[in-house]
C-alpha cells in the first residue's frame, strides 16, 4: 500500500478526496490474531488520506490449496462487497 500512495503523491490533491477503503487479506500464519502490523498501516493510510474504513477482513493459515474455502472469508468478503454497493 505503502508503494501506491508513493507512486500518486503527484496526485496529492485528488487523493486527499473523501474517499472509502476496504482491507481484505490472507496469510499463511496461522496464527489466530490478526496481521496486526498490516492493519496498522491500512489505518495511518486512512487517516493520512482522510478516507473513512468501510471493513477489514483478514484469513489465515492458507497453507493448502483451497483453504480458504474453509474460513468463511468468501462469504464475508461477499457481504462486505454487497453493503458497500447499497
Amino acid at each position: 500500500m505503502k508503494n501506491v500512495i508513493d507512486m500518486f503523491y503527484a496526485l496529492d490533491k485528488k487523493l486527499h478526496a473523501p474517499k472509502f477503503a476496504i482491507l481484505l487479506s490472507t496469510r499463511l500464519n496461522t496464527a489466530e490474531e490478526p496481521n496486526i502490523p498490516l492493519a496498522m498501516t491500512y489505518q495511518a493510510m486512512l487517516y493520512y488520506l482522510g478516507w473513512s474504513n468501510r471493513g477489514v477482513i483478514q484469513a489465515g493459515g492458507l497453507e493448502d490449496a483451497g483453504a480458504i474455502i474453509n474460513t468463511g472469508f468468501p462469504e464475508r468478503a461477499h457481504e462486505l462487497g454487497k453493503s458497500i454497493r447499497d
